[in-house]
């Protein structure tokens, strides 16, 4: 029923708007909120990533999963360069318009699917997002690099494989595969660990979130390319698939997530256009918190 899904989605709300208002009065600021995302990536999701993986029973649908991101990311990209050719903005400025059309922020649209069908989310997303880190950490950072006027490095490809949540899924993998069981200790270890991953993702968004929006325009153009155009072309990826219906729903609503909070991170990292980074995800992820709720509700 509606109202059930809205109380079960109503206190990640909160904690975002949460977020939001103790940045305001300093008690955290942005520097805090960078600290509660490392603590996600590193320490409370694997174990949340491991445990769901473990549990699910696998089928060759899942291993489809990555392929749509892939699909959108490449679309999107060749989009992007035609858009920002008839722009008449700096090179950081450029930079940032592409990386934020490119990067799907399927983190933020997992608290809510967690919120309302359990763990079992996890395993959907951690396949489904292997796509998306594959490209974040290849291809799109070597385009934030590209853009960057003093940089003279190039893509450390080792940094894709010290990724924690994705050791997490292929450990999990193993013991899926291979049907080992842990201690009843471990796993009530990895669940404590894994506990607070829903109010850190929405909790540290809430400190990133800003008011303010000063290039409207390109800021229109990447949601529309980001949420819209992602969506449109997963809707029709999991037909031509032929994408199991119990996955579709995950599938074509990751697909029209948000711009992705990774956005910040290689902007910071390659001293792109900051100012338009923080207004472009701010705005999306508002955006979120209205569309990304009622897609669940209709798709499921």
């Amino acid at each position: 029923p509606p109202i059930l899904m809205i109380l079960k989605i109503l206190p990640l709300i909160i904690t975002f708007w949460l977020g939001y208002f103790v940045k305001k009065i300093k008690i955290f600021n942005l520097n805090a909120a960078d600290i509660f995302l490392k603590t996600i990536f590193y320490i409370t999701l694997p174990p949340v990533i491991f445990l769901s993986v473990k549990n699910i029973k696998l089928n060759a649908d899942y291993l489809l999963l990555p392929i749509i991101p892939l699909i959108i990311i490449f679309i999107t990209y060749f989009i992007t360069i035609t858009i920002s050719k008839k722009q008449n903005i700096a090179l950081q400025t450029k930079g940032s318009f592409i990386i934020s059309a490119l990067i799907i922020n399927t983190g933020f649209t997992l608290p809510f699917f967690m919120a309302i069908y359990g763990q079992s989310s996890v395993a959907v997303y951690t396949f489904y997002d292997f796509g998306n880190q594959l490209l974040i950490y290849t291809f799109i950072y070597f385009i934030a690099m590209k853009h960057n006027k003093n940089t003279s490095s190039s893509v450390d490809i080792k940094k894709f494989f010290k990724i924690p949540p994705l050791g997490a899924l292929f450990g999990g993998l193993i013991f899926n595969i291979f049907h080992i069981g842990i201690p009843q200790t471990i796993f009530d270890t990895l669940s404590l660990i894994g506990s607070p991953t829903k109010f850190l993702i929405m909790f540290s968004l809430g400190i990133y979130f800003s008011f303010g929006f000063k290039k409207i325009k390109l800021i229109g153009y990447a949601i529309l390319l980001r949420s819209v155009l992602g969506f449109l072309i997963g809707l029709a990826l999991t037909e031509l698939l032929g994408i199991d219906n119990a996955l579709k729903p995950y599938a074509i609503i990751f697909s029209a997530a948000p711009v992705g909070y990774n956005t910040l991170v290689l902007s910071s990292l390659e001293k792109l256009d900051m100012d338009y980074s923080a207004e472009v995800v701010s705005f999306s992820l508002f955006l979120g918190l209205l569309y990304i709720p009622l897609m669940i509700y209709l798709f499921s």
